[in-house]
């Protein structure tokens, strides 16, 4: 009887002690809308011009949720290509605007996102941001797309629960800003890297 009395001991406080640390940050989570679906992220996008989305688990791609944002908007202008096209703002335009930037990283992945794009609205203006790399020989023969599997991205998103706790460890931030984090009312900022 004591060495069951003793395992469940040996059991139960190493995950007291995790639900301790675990706790907080999945609140942080929590509150930063880190576990919003693309669907909830595409409509809070909508809802403001304000928002921003910088999501700290893998859980989605950015083209989970700008897909349905683009069909949501149907959009005059859209911005489209690497990283780089996200140097694009709505206020440069007058007309209806949509930064599709950061979705594509290769010239096969341009053609999958544009064509598919394309087959359910054609805006009136596109401007494309390449990189110059993406046409290199090894580039065409070689497609660097990293396929995450769902099993990785909620094994990335276990881990990156605690983040906010690494975060403090490596002083990236103070315990008035953790503090601030478990006590955030933003509703606008989705993923803790917007805020």
């Amino acid at each position: 009887m004591k060495r069951n009395i003793s395992f469940l001991m040996g059991m139960f406080i190493p995950a007291l002690f995790m639900a301790l640390i675990a706790i907080p940050n999945l609140i942080i989570f929590y509150q930063g809308h880190e576990f919003l679906s693309p669907q909830e992220i595409a409509k809070k996008m909508h809802d403001s011009e304000e928002c921003l989305v910088g999501l700290a688990s893998p859980r989605y791609k950015s083209f989970d949720y700008k897909k349905i944002l683009y069909d949501i908007e149907a959009p005059d202008v859209i911005s489209l290509g690497s990283s780089r096209a996200m140097q694009f703002r709505t206020t440069y335009f007058n007309e209806n605007f949509l930064n599709m930037g950061g979705i594509v990283n290769n010239i096969k992945k341009f053609e999958e996102v544009s064509n598919e794009m394309l087959s359910r609205h054609i805006p009136k203006t596109i401007f494309l941001t390449l990189d110059f790399w993406w046409f290199h020989e090894d580039a065409r023969i070689k497609v660097y797309e990293k396929n995450v599997g769902i099993q990785q991205r909620w094994t990335g998103t276990l881990q990156s629960i605690f983040l906010p706790l690494m975060w403090f460890f490596e002083g990236k931030i103070n315990i008035t800003q953790y503090y601030k984090l478990l006590n955030l009312k933003d509703n606008c900022h989705i993923g803790l890297t917007a805020i």
